[in-house]
């Protein structure tokens, strides 16, 4: 088999790990290790709180940034109070 080279190799060709390559994980999944919603994952990527980005509809972060993120010991504030709508 022919190997080549890097930058002729397709994106879809290269695996997690290879290369340096991070493992991506989906907001759900670092939800559920973490102990935060999705949403708020979501809420704390989009303002640079959390390591992560958006590929195509999906949101994703790693591991290793959700870990780091959880070391800072920030714990989310109370929900506000809604007003009654009368």
């Amino acid at each position: 088999m022919l190997e080549l080279p890097l930058e002729r190799q397709s994106k879809a060709s290269l695996t997690p790990g290879q290369y340096g390559l991070p493992k991506f994980i989906s907001l759900a999944e670092a939800a559920r290790i973490g102990g935060l919603s999705a949403g708020h994952l979501r809420t704390l990527v989009r303002e640079g709180h959390l390591r992560g980005e958006k590929i195509g509809r999906n949101w994703v972060t790693t591991t290793e940034a959700v870990n780091e993120y959880l070391k800072l010991g920030v714990k989310p504030g109370p929900k506000r109070k809604r007003k009654s709508a009368r």
